[in-house]
């Protein structure tokens, strides 16, 4: 599904994306969000999926792109 040709990420995808931006890594981004690890690793591998990417560069990329980075 997509909304105006972006891909639809829940609100906690676009918080991991954010932090991913930001150069959190997974511990730390679990730690932010009172996830598990674990949990941080299927968030990720379900918006790279749904963004059809591969790397956390390219996410970063797309966060920036898309104005989804904290600041």
């Amino acid at each position: 599904m997509t909304r105006r040709g972006m891909p639809l990420l829940t609100e906690r995808e676009r918080e991991v994306v954010a932090l991913v931006a930001a150069g959190f890594k997974n511990k730390a981004i679990g730690e932010r969000l009172a996830i598990a690890e674990r949990t941080v690793k299927n968030h990720l591998q379900s918006i790279f999926h749904k963004l059809a990417i591969s790397s956390r560069l390219q996410l970063a990329m797309y966060a920036i792109q898309n104005k989804m980075e904290r600041g």
